[in-house]
C-alpha cells in the first residue's frame, strides 16, 4: 500500500544531506497543500488594523502571502501617522546566519516579515507580499477599510461576520454573514417540552389607546390608601342637613400630626344639633416634651409640724467656739471624800522673801564643817624691810638661751696661730662678677688638630639666588610614543539610512579592526566592551515629542583576536527584524578603556575611523556611532558611507 513520501532512519545509517533535504521538501509540501487548502492570499489570524491618537496600530497575526510564504508579525507595531490614500502592506525577505555558512553557502536560512505605510498608487504587488487593509477619508477623517473577503474563518465559527478575540487576546474572524434567501416554512413538528421561562423581555412601545369598554361592576371597597399630599383646597359647596349622629366608635390609635393646611372659608351657619354620646375615654396619649416652667404660685399656708423623726447619727464634732464670759461663782459645795494623792508636780516660783522672824535661842554647837575651798587671794599689803640674805641656795639648773644679743664692736687682731691641718674643700661659691679684660698673653704652641665636632643643626633657607643662564635645547621627543592605540576600521555606517534588510545584514557581524594588538590578560578575559542599542521610532519625524521614550538593548556576543572584533547579535532574528521594521536609530558603543594594548596601556576612543579626522588618542573613553533605520523603504545606503560588511577605508 502506497505511503507518502519520506525519508526512513535506521541504526547505522550515514546521513547525509540529502536525506534532510528530502525529510524537509516533504514536510513544506505538506503545510504548503495545507495552506492552499485553507486558501492563499488572506489572512489567517488577527493583523487587524485600527486608529489610534492618530497612528495606525497593526495587532499581532499571521497571513499567508499569494505564493504560500507566511507572513507573520509577533507583536503589535505602530506604523506612523494615518492618512487616507494609504495601505498597509507586509512583505517577506529572507536572511541567513552568516557565522553557519558554508564557504558562500548559507545553511540556515531565516524568514523575516516587514510591515510598512505606503501610497495606495494601485500598483501590482510581488507574490511574497500581502496588501491588508487601505486607508479611504470618510467625513473628512481617515478611517480603515479591510476587506472581510481577506479573513478565513477560524475552525469553530458562527457566520455572525464578527472579528473575536480569543482567552489570549488574539483576534480571530467568525465568517461571513449567510444573507440568504429564505425557504418555503417547513410543517411544523412536535411541541418539545416546555423550557424554562426566560428572563422578562424590555417593555414594548406603548400601543394606541382603545375605546372604552363597558363600566364593571363595583368592587368592593379597597384598604384605604395612604394619606396622599394635602391638595389645594376646593370652592365651599353648599352646606347640608345635619346627620344624625352614629354610635361612638372605639377611639384609634393617635395618627402622625399632618401639615396644617390653609384656613378654609366660612361655611354657612347651621344648626346646631343635638349633642351625641360620650365615647368611651381613649387610652392616654404619650407624654409629650416638657413645657417650660410657668411663673410661680403665690405661697401656701404653713401646714402642721410633723413628727419629730428618729434621731440621726451624731455628726462629726463642730469648731471650738469662743469662751464665754464667766459666770457667777456657785455656792460652796459640801467637801467631798479626800482624793488619792496626786503625782508630786514640778516646783513652783519662789516666792517673795517675807519679814525676818525674831531670832531663837541659840542651839549647842555642831561638829566642825569641812574646810570650804580657798577663797581668792586679796590685795597685796605693802612691802615690808628686806631681811638678812639667807644661805645660798643650791644652782638650779641653767634655763633656756635667751635671744642672740646685737654682735658688739671688733676686738683688736690677735698673733697668727700656727698653721692648722688643711680641711675638706667645701662646696665651690657661686660664682663672681666678671673681672675686667686683661692684656693678651704671648700667643701659645699650635695645638693638634681635634676630632671634628657632632653636626650642628641645619641653618635657615637662604634666599633664592637668581635663574642661571638657559641650556642648550634638548632633543625633539617622540609624540606618537604618547598616543593610545585605536579603533583604525570599522564596517559600521557612521550616519546612514539603512533598511530594514541592511541593518539585519549589518548586526549579523560587525568589524572593528584595531591600530596595534590587544593585551594578552584581555585576550584571555575576553571583555564584552561592544554595546548596542535601538531607539525606536514613535512618532512621525517632525513632530513634536511630550514624552520619554524606551531606549532597547540588542544583546549580541564580541569576540576579541589579537587586531580585531567581531561582534554579532544573540537575538531572535524574527523579533529584532519586527523591531526594526518599526523605524528607529541604531547607536554603537565600544567601551575603550576596558582594552589594553601589548604595553597595557588603555586603547583610545578616538573617532577616525568613522569621522575620517584625525584626532590626537587620549586614552579611555567610549567610542560612539550611530546610523538609522527607514520605516519600510528600500534606500539605499547614503554615498560616501562603508557599506554593512565592507570596512572603512584607512585613514591617512
Amino acid at each position: 500500500m502506497a505511503d507518502d513520501a519520506h525519508s526512513h532512519f535506521v541504526e547505522g545509517l550515514r546521513v547525509t544531506a540529502e536525506h534532510l533535504q528530502h525529510l524537509q521538501d516533504r514536510l513544506r509540501e505538506s503545510v504548503r497543500d495545507l495552506r492552499r487548502g485553507v486558501g492563499l492570499g488572506r489572512i489567517a489570524w488577527g493583523l487587524r488594523v485600527e486608529i489610534a491618537d492618530g497612528q495606525v496600530r497593526l495587532a499581532p497575526g499571521v497571513a499567508l502571502a499569494p505564493d504560500g510564504v507566511r507572513l507573520a508579525v509577533d507583536s503589535a507595531l505602530a506604523l506612523g501617522a494615518a492618512q487616507a490614500g494609504q495601505r498597509v502592506v507586509l512583505r517577506a525577505s529572507n536572511a541567513d546566519r552568516a557565522a553557519l555558512r558554508v564557504g558562500n553557502t548559507p545553511t540556515l536560512v531565516t524568514l523575516l516579515t516587514q510591515a510598512a505605510l505606503e501610497p495606495d498608487d494601485g500598483s501590482a504587488l510581488p507574490a511574497d507580499a500581502l496588501a491588508i487593509a487601505r486607508l479611504a477619508e470618510r467625513d473628512g477623517q481617515p478611517a480603515v477599510e479591510q476587506d472581510e473577503a481577506l479573513f478565513i474563518a477560524t475552525g469553530a465559527h458562527r457566520h455572525s461576520g464578527e472579528h473575536r478575540q480569543d482567552a489570549d487576546g488574539r483576534w480571530y474572524f467568525d465568517g461571513a454573514r449567510l444573507d440568504g434567501v429564505a425557504g418555503p416554512a417547513g410543517p411544523a413538528g412536535p411541541s418539545g417540552p416546555s423550557g424554562e421561562p426566560g428572563p422578562a423581555g424590555p417593555p414594548g412601545e406603548a400601543g394606541a389607546t382603545g375605546p372604552a369598554g363597558p363600566a364593571g361592576e363595583a368592587g368592593p371597597p379597597g384598604p384605604a390608601g395612604p394619606m396622599g399630599p394635602i391638595g389645594l383646597m376646593g370652592v365651599p359647596g353648599p352646606a347640608g342637613p345635619p346627620g344624625e349622629p352614629g354610635p361612638a366608635g372605639e377611639p384609634g390609635p393617635a395618627g402622625p400630626a399632618g401639615e396644617v393646611g390653609p384656613a378654609g372659608p366660612p361655611g354657612s351657619a347651621s344648626e346646631v344639633g343635638p349633642p351625641g354620646p360620650a365615647g368611651e375615654a381613649g387610652p392616654p396619649g404619650p407624654a409629650g416634651d416638657a413645657g417650660p416652667p410657668g411663673p410661680a404660685g403665690p405661697a401656701g399656708e404653713a401646714g402642721p409640724p410633723g413628727p419629730a423623726g428618729e434621731a440621726g447619727p451624731a455628726g462629726p464634732p463642730g469648731a471650738v467656739g469662743e469662751a464665754g464670759a464667766a459666770g457667777a461663782p456657785g455656792a460652796a459645795g459640801e467637801p467631798g471624800p479626800p482624793g488619792p494623792a496626786g503625782e508630786r508636780g514640778a516646783a513652783g516660783e519662789v516666792g517673795p522673801t517675807g519679814p525676818a522672824g525674831e531670832p531663837g535661842p541659840a542651839g549647842p554647837p555642831g561638829p566642825p564643817g569641812e574646810p570650804g575651798p580657798a577663797g581668792p587671794p586679796g590685795p597685796a599689803g605693802e612691802t615690808g624691810a628686806a631681811g638678812p640674805p639667807g644661805p645660798a641656795g643650791e644652782s638650779g639648773p641653767p634655763g633656756p638661751a635667751g635671744p642672740a644679743g646685737e654682735i658688739g664692736p671688733a676686738g683688736p687682731a690677735g698673733e697668727i696661730g700656727p698653721a692648722g691641718p688643711a680641711g675638706e674643700a667645701g662646696p665651690a661659691g657661686p660664682p663672681g662678677e666678671a673681672g675686667a679684660v686683661g692684656s693678651a698673653g704671648a700667643p701659645g704652641e699650635r695645638g693638634a688638630v681635634g676630632e671634628p665636632g657632632p653636626a650642628g643643626p641645619p641653618g635657615l633657607p637662604g634666599q633664592r639666588g637668581e635663574p642661571g643662564p638657559a641650556g642648550p635645547a634638548g632633543p625633539p621627543g617622540d609624540v606618537s610614543a604618547l598616543e593610545s592605540a585605536f579603533i583604525e576600521k570599522t564596517n559600521w555606517p557612521q550616519g546612514a539610512k539603512l533598511t530594514t534588510a541592511d541593518a539585519m545584514t549589518l548586526l549579523q557581524r560587525l568589524q572593528f579592526n584595531l591600530s596595534a594588538p590587544l593585551s594578552p590578560k584581555v585576550l584571555e578575559r575576553q571583555p564584552q566592551v561592544v554595546e548596542v542599542w535601538l531607539q525606536p521610532e514613535s512618532v512621525p519625524a517632525g513632530a513634536a515629542i511630550t514624552q520619554p521614550e524606551p531606549l532597547l538593548v540588542i544583546h549580541g556576543t564580541a569576540k576579541l583576536s589579537a587586531r580585531r572584533i567581531d561582534w554579532s547579535t544573540s537575538d531572535n532574528r524574527e523579533r529584532v527584524q519586527s523591531l526594526l521594521a518599526a523605524a528607529g536609530r541604531l547607536s554603537l558603543r565600544v567601551h575603550c578603556g576596558h582594552l589594553a594594548d601589548e604595553r597595557e596601556r588603555p586603547f583610545s576612543s578616538a573617532l577616525d575611523a568613522i569621522t575620517g579626522f584625525a584626532s590626537t588618542r587620549i586614552s579611555g573613553g567610549v567610542f560612539e556611532g550611530w546610523c538609522h533605520v527607514l520605516r519600510g523603504l528600500q534606500t539605499p545606503l547614503r554615498p560616501g558611507r562603508p557599506t554593512p560588511l565592507g570596512p572603512t577605508p584607512p585613514v591617512g
